[in-house]
């Protein structure tokens, strides 16, 4: 086992340190095996994520309290406008409970495809655009990568602008818009968003620029990568 192997388990398990990390990230952006051994482990990690989230320790003593106060018989009852039977109360009580334990989030969920890309772009190494500038011609990291998504074929690669890596997607239907996007003030149908850390930057409706970049930044970027 060589020293970039060593490193690489150590990275998957979150053990190296702050000056590894900074080495790590510069050999993952010149070695394809290392960078693809890595996205397959964050897109299996998420997908196992997405399967099993568990449900909150206290759910099952809420369900328990609503389901003996549905049970429970009540003395002195007023008329009521609204009847329920009692299997209609309880359905109610737990409708009350679920939506104490798992809150409707503020921001709706992804589309497929947005959430494909941003998936793609989040194996790139954030800090590996801490000292370098997008001004430098763009080199191709690894073969592109196909997915179907959303119904839509996406194909997906990455790049290396200077020490900035970006990921350009590339749909043969225009990417849906997700919540919370930005519009430029160009005034043209662009938009950007942001998610996490990672940028992402639409030009025109088929392609996709996600990089770890702030959004003033992304077309300038976006003008030195290749679109079809």
């Amino acid at each position: 086992m060589d020293r970039h192997e060593s490193m690489l388990i150590a990275f998957l398990a979150g053990d190296l340190d702050a000056d590894a990390s900074r080495e790590w990230d510069e050999h993952l952006l010149g070695c394809e095996g290392c960078w693809r051994a890595v996205r397959e482990d964050r897109l299996g990690r998420a997908a196992a994520a997405r399967l099993r989230e568990s449900a909150p320790p206290e759910l099952a003593e809420r369900v328990r309290f609503a389901v003996e106060m549905a049970a429970a018989p009540t003395r002195h009852r007023r008329p009521r406008r609204w009847v329920f039977t009692s299997g209609g109360l309880l359905v109610a009580a737990l409708a009350a409970v679920i939506a104490m334990v798992f809150p409707i989030s503020a921001r709706p969920a992804d589309p497929p495809e947005i959430a494909a890309v941003v998936d793609f772009a989040q194996d790139m190494p954030a800090s590996a655009t801490l000292h370098g500038t997008a001004s430098d011609a763009p080199v191709p990291m690894g073969a592109p990568v196909g997915v179907v998504v959303g119904g839509a074929h996406v194909q997906l690669r990455y790049y290396r602008v200077g020490t900035v890596p970006a990921v350009v997607a590339v749909s043969d239907r225009p990417f849906p818009m997700p919540a919370g996007v930005g519009t430029l003030p160009s005034g043209d149908m662009a938009w950007t968003v942001t998610r996490g850390w990672v940028g992402l930057y639409c030009p025109n409706g088929n392609v996709v620029i996600a990089a770890p970049v702030t959004v003033g930044e992304l077309p300038g970027l976006a003008s030195r990568l290749p679109m079809p």
